[in-house]
């Protein structure tokens, strides 16, 4: 998994969906830092990969009540050639017997929770 710090995890409020992560048979799973608890994705974030990367789901954070507080953020993604994703699958996908490296089961994906690589 992406996040390595459970305090993280523990901030987790809520998963938002874009798309129902169960119509795919892995997700990559990345993670950014953001002063912002709910906000995602930055209008820079994605830019010149807009037609690479497809966003599934990003986490929420609880607020800290503090002023400054730095979030780690989860986010669940595909790349254009992943498996099952709109573009042609990559040679190494397309088989089903090899993923990405930080590809998970979208079924393990839980607030809170580690998600269980492929």
């Amino acid at each position: 998994m992406t996040v390595t710090d459970e305090s993280f995890l523990e901030a987790e409020r809520e998963i938002v969906w874009l798309e129902d992560p169960l119509r795919y048979p892995y997700l990559r799973e990345g993670s950014y830092g953001t002063l912002k608890p709910s906000q995602f994705p930055s209008r820079n974030w994605n830019r010149g990969h807009e037609n690479e990367l497809k966003i599934v789901g990003y986490a929420v954070h609880r607020p800290a009540g503090k002023r400054f507080h730095f979030y780690k953020r989860r986010f669940w993604f595909l790349k254009r050639y992943d498996r099952g994703s709109w573009g042609a699958p990559h040679p190494n996908y397309a088989s089903g017997k090899v993923f990405p490296a930080e590809a998970v089961i979208p079924s393990s994906i839980l607030v809170g929770r580690e998600s269980k690589l492929v």
